[in-house]
């Protein structure tokens, strides 16, 4: 995998994650945030996607993911953000 589809793929998944919170946020409302948080991390788990149109094995979305939050670029808590700088 090259440097230019690498970034398209985190984009797609960001993008996904991003859709998804928003959705979970609105029809969800009655949950609790960790809950609504929950629920989003296990759509993007199962989340499937390709690069360059090729099946990939079902880890590398979710260890990108994982990627993802361990570098602070998402979160699974609607908070999130103001949880980390805050060290909760």
């Amino acid at each position: 995998m090259d440097e230019v589809s690498a970034a398209e793929f985190e984009s797609k998944l960001h993008r996904f994650w991003k859709n998804t919170k928003s959705t979970i946020r609105i029809s969800n409302s009655s949950l609790a945030p960790e809950d609504r948080g929950r629920l989003l991390y296990n759509e993007c788990q199962v989340r499937q996607e390709k690069i360059k149109n090729s099946e990939l094995p079902d880890s590398t979305v979710a260890g990108t993911y994982h990627a993802l939050a361990n570098g602070s670029k998402l979160g699974w808590h609607e908070d999130w953000e103001s949880r980390l700088k805050n060290g909760k």
